[in-house]
């Protein structure tokens, strides 16, 4: 079965599978199932490390149990992770249509056309107000506004883009890179536990466990490009707790801590703790709005350089 997910793709499955050839092994076989799971898991350097280690002791060139992938035990296995795929499918879906309850059903969720959410940033470096729109399908714009200046991100349903104004006069330009990559993820309207069947990321329930908080469901996400993220909810309310982002291979994860609160009859996120590599942000939520039309125009690059060049930089146009 293991074989026949890494063959199939399904990389989350075949480490869980490996995990339990791991634990009911020993000696070689064991380290050798356990650099297979190393390797499932993305963690390259750590598999090659085992197997170098395991190759010198047992002195040979390769390890690999006779039994272990023989044409009658392969037929099995994919007898198997077919069954096993229909089976963590089906999980997965009981646990996500109870997360899209929790936050007032599916039908709602994706009648919503607009958002936008007013409130606060703070960091090291101080305390920021911001303005998030948002707009079917991928319209996004987050106004952050200082005492000494304003910046803005967005993107125009296609290309990502960022301004700031300052005392030395306006730059906007189409951002590059990473930070063109992360604006593209940010611009789609809907989440993508919600979003998923649509956009293409593969998700999977890698079952319950138990945190600091309690116990949660624990979804992995595979996105393009190597983009991983892990969802967190909670068991018992079915909101999500933690969202931790790796945005490509090898790279530190953003984590995210959600805190939800009930308004007009649905829970929102009002407080967020975001630890990156440089530094720790909060932001806490103070007001949403789902019912205003949003001018298109407020999405477009030269439209919102114009505007801030004219020294309308209230944010809210």
């Amino acid at each position: 079965m293991a074989k026949a997910a890494l063959e199939s793709g399904e990389d989350h499955l075949a480490a869980d599978l490996l995990g339990e050839l791991e634990r009911g092994a020993s000696g070689d076989e064991r380290a050798f199932y356990s650099a297979l799971r190393l390797s499932a898991e993305g963690r390259g350097p750590e598999s090659v490390a085992a197997l170098q280690e395991l190759f010198e002791r047992a002195k040979v060139e390769t390890f690999e149990p006779s039994w272990a992938w023989s044409d009658l035990v392969e037929r099995v296995a994919r007898q198997r992770l077919a069954t096993r795929r229909e089976e963590d499918q089906r999980r997965l879906e009981e646990v996500l249509s109870r997360h899209y309850e929790a936050l007032g059903g599916l039908d709602m969720l994706r009648s919503l056309e607009s958002m936008v959410a007013y409130g606060k940033l703070r960091s090291g470096s101080g305390e920021l107000s911001f303005r998030l729109a948002r707009r079917r399908p991928r319209f996004y714009r987050l106004d952050l506004v200082s005492s000494v200046g304003w910046q803005i991100e967005g993107s125009d349903g296609q290309t990502p883009w960022g301004v700031v104004v300052s005392e030395s006069g306006v730059e906007g330009s189409h951002l590059q890179g990473p930070p063109r990559e992360r604006l593209l993820v940010a611009s789609y309207f809907d989440d993508v536990l919600v979003r998923y069947r649509e956009t293409g990321e593969r998700l999977y329930l890698a079952g319950k466990e138990t945190t600091e908080t309690g116990e949660v469901y624990r979804i992995e996400i595979d996105g393009p490009k190597g983009r991983r993220e892990t969802s967190f909810l909670d068991a018992a309310t079915l909101l999500e707790t933690k969202r931790m982002i790796w945005d490509e291979p090898g790279a530190s994860p953003v984590v995210i801590s959600l805190e939800h609160a009930e308004v007009e009859g649905r829970p929102l996120s009002r407080r967020q703790i975001v630890e990156t590599a440089e530094g720790i942000l909060e932001l806490s939520f103070e007001r949403y709005d789902f019912t205003s039309e949003i001018d298109l125009t407020s999405f477009d690059l030269e439209s919102v350089r114009r505007k801030a060049e004219g020294r309308e930089t209230s944010g809210s146009d």
